[in-house]
């Protein structure tokens, strides 16, 4: 049925206007433009009334108007689109339903040209399957433009499928690829439309839901579990916000967790789930041991704070003084007590230095020490020094050093605790003063018991002993005369030499009680302290006729205990030092009791004691005088008097008063 149009050429069909200047001739652009149109198929169902083609693209395919023709044509010519030139319209609508029919027709495009104009036939064309309708009259460079988009159309369309194919066939490699790794992955999987409803899933082990897979496809996720509330709140936010959405839901029914990505995507979205019920008990595990190692750390803070505030309040209230420093010798911090002891403030001392404060002859000695506390041979040391004050006043004080170590384990500070010790010194030096006057008292003792021993001897040879021999002479004589006369001796003579050794033997008897009466007064035992002093200052005053001025309680009685003994010998010493060395004429000598202790005062009119040898530790009379009154709890004070003199006062404690 196909024929070519060749011999008309150069005959105007009816649906062409023939006046037009827009035919196309043949020349070189015919190829291009065929090309551009692609193959062309022409059905008539009035071959003599056909439009003649040639005018604007030659040679097409024509086929009669009839269904089983035109797919015949098709199936022969593989045209890129249908061009239906219909003279009868009532013919349009049945024949584009029955090509349209035939599925190799159904993606050609088809464009009718008809001699009805009216849009009702235009929509009838387009409703029975025709892409585009064009009514008579046009001309021919209109209808190439239409066949030219039209196939354009048509080629897009088919390049699209193809590639909607081959992206389908992907999109099937992918599900099937993506179905065997979800299959072999642990992950839950969920997809859902808009409407939550269930498109696919993949179940988790052991399953959170009892229904099969295949039965929840088309269900509504809430409805079938409405325990994934928090995951149904997730897709919809993804679904909304076309974002990802994720959460740790914990599934109440199995007491598990999961963690659940929730993507947007597939007209719905899509979920992932893994289970996370270790890691989630791990981590409550962790959060309860991450509270309770708060509570320690808290307690442990409280604990460190107290002993922070105590470790302070020991260090500003301590008595001691306690000083840090580094290793240079740069004070870092000082409390109360040791400001107090140097007499520098905290500022002061900061921009000073241990050696600063320490006597030079001391800072050898501790260099050394500090040496061995940087190199580890030591841990502390206790050592005595000098400090000197700004008022240049030293104090001795007692340093117990030791270290804090820093970061890096090595010693880094130093910590001072420095007690003063000079109240300690002093009395150290006192007992070392003391002792001293003690050994010279010692030997002025012994130097007195010597000087007595040879007094004692040469009272005794030269008195009682020459008092005794002239006795004894005496005695022998009257022996003598005795023996050789045998008539007796007379009366008289025999009276006379017995009166002469019997005056002999008196003056032996006193000499032996003047020299036990310098050793001891017998008036102490047998007529208590007050008759001895009584007969001691008389004694004074006969034997140096110095005049003394005698103020006691009474003649007699007094005490008799060891003070007493201890005031005499005092009394006895005072007097003893004004005869040497006071150049006295008179003395003064009041005893007063005052309870259960004796005020003694002896009070000369000499040239008075020089202050100096009050206080110097050699004078031996006066170590004594003190010496005896510390053995029975007393006191001994010596002044000057302004007046001129000297004033002796001794306070002893006494017992056993004897009454006269």
């Amino acid at each position: 049925m196909r024929k070519t149009m060749a011999n008309e050429s150069n005959k105007a069909g009816p649906g062409v206007d023939g006046a037009r200047a827009d035919r196309a001739g043949p020349n070189d652009a015919d190829g291009a433009a065929q090309a551009e149109l692609g193959r062309v198929l022409v059905a008539s169902d009035s071959p003599g009334a056909l439009v003649q083609p040639e005018h604007w693209l030659a040679p097409w395919p024509v086929v009669a108007a009839d269904a089983q023709a035109i797919v015949a044509a098709i199936g022969a010519e593989r045209p890129d689109i249908i061009v239906l030139d219909l003279a009868l319209p009532a013919a349009v609508v049945p024949l584009l339903r029955a090509v349209r029919a035939v599925d190799p027709v159904a993606a050609i495009p088809l464009i009718v040209l008809a001699a009805e104009a009216g849009d009702a036939a235009r929509a009838e064309a387009l409703a029975a399957g025709a892409d585009d309708y064009l009514a008579r009259p046009f001309s021919a460079r209109e209808l190439a433009a239409l066949v030219r988009s039209q196939v354009t159309l048509a080629r897009t369309r088919r390049a699209a499928g193809e590639r909607l194919a081959g992206l389908l066939s992907e999109l099937a490699e992918v599900r099937g690829d993506l179905a065997s790794i979800m299959d072999g992955a642990g992950d839950a999987f969920l997809n859902v439309d808009a409407d939550l409803r269930i498109v696919a899933v993949k179940k988790s082990d052991p399953p959170m839901v009892a229904l099969p897979a295949e039965q929840l496809i088309g269900q509504v996720l809430t409805e079938v579990a409405p325990e994934f509330g928090p995951v149904a709140a997730a897709l919809r936010r993804a679904m909304g916000e076309h974002r990802a959405v994720n959460l740790n839901f914990l599934h109440t029914p199995s007491n598990r967790w999961f963690s659940v990505r929730c993507y947007p995507g597939g007209g719905g979205a899509i979920a992932f789930g893994n289970e996370i019920t270790r890691r989630k008990t791990a981590e409550a595990r962790l959060k309860q041991a991450n509270a309770e190692l708060e509570m320690r750390v808290l307690q442990r803070t409280r604990d460190l704070n107290t002993a922070n505030a105590l470790l302070e309040a020991v260090f500003e209230r301590s008595p001691a003084g306690i000083v840090m420093a580094d290793f240079e010798g740069r004070i870092v911090r000082a409390n109360a007590a040791f400001e107090r002891l140097v007499g520098l403030s905290g500022a002061q001392l900061r921009a000073l230095t241990i050696e600063h404060l320490s006597e030079p002859s001391d800072a050898a000695l501790n260099q050394v020490l500090l040496e061995k506390l940087r190199a580890g041979e030591a841990d502390t040391f206790l050592t005595e020094t000098r400090f000197r004050r700004p008022d240049g006043g030293v104090s001795w004080v007692e340093n117990f050093v030791g270290t804090i170590d820093g970061e890096d384990g090595r010693p880094r500070y130093l910590v001072k605790i420095v007690q003063d010790i000079s109240s300690r010194k002093a009395a150290a030096d006192e007992i070392l003063a003391s002792r001293n006057e003690l050994r010279f008292l010692y030997d002025w003792l012994q130097h007195v018991r010597k000087d007595e021993r040879i007094a004692l001897a040469r009272e005794v040879h030269d008195q009682l002993g020459q008092i005794l021999s002239a006795a004894k002479i005496d005695i022998k004589l009257l022996l003598e005369d005795v023996q050789s006369s045998s008539a007796g001796l007379p009366r008289r003579k025999l009276v006379q030499e017995l009166s002469s050794a019997s005056d002999t033997l008196d003056q032996a008897i006193d000499s032996a009680r003047s020299i036990a009466m310098q050793l001891r007064p017998p008036e102490i035992d047998s007529q208590g302290l007050y008759a001895a002093v009584d007969w001691h200052a008389r004694d004074f005053e006969r034997r140096t006729r110095v005049r003394v001025e005698l103020d006691l309680p009474a003649a007699t009685g007094g005490p008799t205990c060891a003070g007493a003994a201890a005031l005499f010998r005092i009394l006895q010493e005072g007097l003893t030092n004004i005869l040497r060395h006071a150049r006295a004429t008179c003395v003064a000598i009041s005893v007063q009791r005052r309870g259960h202790r004796i005020l003694l005062r002896v009070r000369d009119n000499g040239i008075g004691i020089a202050q100096a040898r009050v206080r110097q530790s050699g004078t031996l009379g006066l170590v004594g005088m003190r010496e005896r009154a510390v053995l029975v709890g007393g006191r001994v004070a010596i002044r000057r008097l302004a007046a001129g003199g000297t004033l002796l006062s001794a306070l002893l404690p006494v017992s056993e008063f004897r009454h006269p």
